[in-house]
């Protein structure tokens, strides 16, 4: 492992993992994902209400240190179950000067507080690591982890919500879990949904009055507010 300034900032890079590899390699990471929630998180910031961003699935936190570097947030919140993630994610906020500045739960985001089966991938793909639902994978290493609703998590009505939810085919667990801050607030939403769970997922979407504005591969984006509304 060693550290190197990628995107304005100093990163913590373990050279055995994929996701790491990947941005060596080419020197971005979802460039295109990054911009389209971005700016329309940029666009949306004179909402006059709290800001709140959501980093739900947060790897080494790349997410959540763009929302900081934007400056749009009062609250800047990432999530992450799988112990050596969370590891290098406060490693990344402890050398951007950021450890007070984001939240660290340590934990899954799901819709209930019971604890989860959950999956490590191996050392080389631990942005695949998830939550058991019917099938356990092969290979790997299993632990219990603390589950937690984001309506429990956050408390926040009439403001603005930014989320990028990555929980590899867990999502429709997250978002039940986080029904309150969906209905109750201005929400933008970069969802990764596989696409076997695509449809379904389109619809518990726009039971809660979500519509789709973009999408690159399976990272869905959705709104709740503005112009585009169907």
């Amino acid at each position: 492992m060693f550290v190197e300034k990628r995107f304005g900032m100093r990163l913590l890079i373990d050279s055995a993992n994929v996701a790491d590899q990947y941005l060596l390699a080419f020197g971005f990471y979802e460039e295109r994902e990054r911009r389209i929630l971005f700016s329309a998180a940029a666009q949306a910031a004179a909402h006059s209400g709290q800001k709140l961003f959501l980093d739900v699935g947060a790897h080494a936190g790349y997410y959540a240190l763009w929302a900081s570097q934007s400056g749009i947030f009062d609250r800047i919140v990432a999530i992450e179950a799988d112990p050596r993630n969370a590891g290098q994610l406060r490693a990344n906020l402890f050398l951007n000067g950021l450890s007070e500045k984001i939240e660290v739960v340590e934990a899954a985001a799901s819709d209930s507080s019971k604890d989860l089966e959950f999956w490590l991938g191996n050392e080389r793909s631990r942005d695949v690591s998830r939550v058991v639902q019917s099938g356990a994978p092969s290979g790997g290493r299993y632990r219990r982890v603390p589950a937690v609703s984001l309506d429990e998590l956050c408390n926040l009505s009439g403001g603005l919500l930014v989320a990028k939810i990555d929980v590899e085919g867990f999502e429709e667990k997250v978002v039940a879990g986080a029904r309150g801050l969906l209905t109750r607030n201005q929400v933008i939403a970069q969802i990764e949904v596989f696409p076997e769970a695509a449809l379904q997922f389109e619809d518990t979407m726009k039971g809660l009055g979500f519509w789709r504005f973009a999408a690159v591969g399976n990272d869905l984006f959705y709104r709740n507010f503005g112009s585009g509304q169907p």
